[in-house]
């Protein structure tokens, strides 16, 4: 499964055969991705979806910002 992190590389993922999957953090400053799962993420991808009446299928969520060590580290 292809996944864009919104640096201009192309990267992959395996695709789980449960059909689990997750999102990704990614810190702008030292460029960590951590990857996550939270349901009420996709209980609100799911209500966006209804109330646009379509039905949502694969989806990626790539959140930026700072991570916790990079906003530690800047003081």
């Amino acid at each position: 499964h292809p996944v864009d992190l919104g640096d201009g590389e192309r990267r992959y993922e395996l695709v789980h055969e449960d059909g689990a999957h997750h999102h990704h953090w990614v810190c702008d400053t030292c460029g960590r991705t951590t990857p996550f799962h939270d349901d009420a993420l996709e209980a609100a991808i799911t209500a966006v979806a209804e109330r646009l009446g379509t039905e949502p299928g694969a989806h990626d969520v790539v959140l930026h910002g700072t991570c916790a060590d990079c906003r530690r580290a800047a003081g």
